[in-house]
């Protein structure tokens, strides 16, 4: 099978999901994340070269048009309006607030004026990932899709763009016991 590897290049450096499991936050340094980054870019480069997988990062298929956009749509958002808004029929608001929710131990789907400098980096990045997806998809017409997790934000927006397209969706997952998670893998 022919493996088109996507990874951002550092387009989520506000926050993403590698820099939240090395205990980061949207208030961490700015070298704290750019040595976040440039860990996934060596992981990315060594999956590439290793596998001679083709890819794309996210820079590179974000027009400034689209970027823009992206700009424009998080401007009209309120932290009260968060769990209803989608985009091409894809649950942004709900998909940003899975991992937000989880990281902030949190029973109830809403967003408050304190939290929303905390919650609006995720939401560009689930925004920017949709725009990728979309973008990367209708270019290269796969037939299918596998993300980790796909109920991450960003990985939940690649879903979301294949569904619309009619392509089948898969997730990969670490294993369920602690013991040994890393030693094992869920597909779905």
């Amino acid at each position: 099978a022919e493996v088109i590897y996507v990874t951002c290049n550092g387009a989520l450096s506000s926050l993403c999901v590698t820099m939240s499991a090395r205990g980061l936050t949207v208030d961490s340094s700015p070298a704290e994340k750019a040595e976040a980054c440039r860990a996934c870019q060596r992981d990315r480069d060594r999956l590439r070269d290793g596998f001679g997988f083709a890819g794309y990062d996210f820079d590179s298929v974000l027009s400034a048009t689209e970027r823009q956009r992206i700009e424009d749509l998080v401007a009209t958002m309120s932290p009260a309006s968060v769990a209803g808004f989608a985009v091409d029929g894809a649950p942004i608001g709900r998909a940003t607030l899975y991992e937000f929710m989880l990281q902030r131990k949190k029973s109830d789907v809403s967003v408050t004026v304190e939290e929303w400098p905390a919650f609006r980096p995720r939401l560009i990045n689930a925004l920017r990932a949709l725009s990728a997806a979309n973008t990367i998809l209708d270019r290269e017409r796969p037939d299918r899709v596998m993300t980790y997790n796909s109920l991450y934000s960003v990985n939940a927006m690649w879903r979301a763009a294949a569904d619309r397209r009619g392509i089948p969706s898969y997730f990969l997952h670490a294993g369920v016991g602690l013991k040994d998670r890393l030693q094992t893998m869920i597909v779905g």
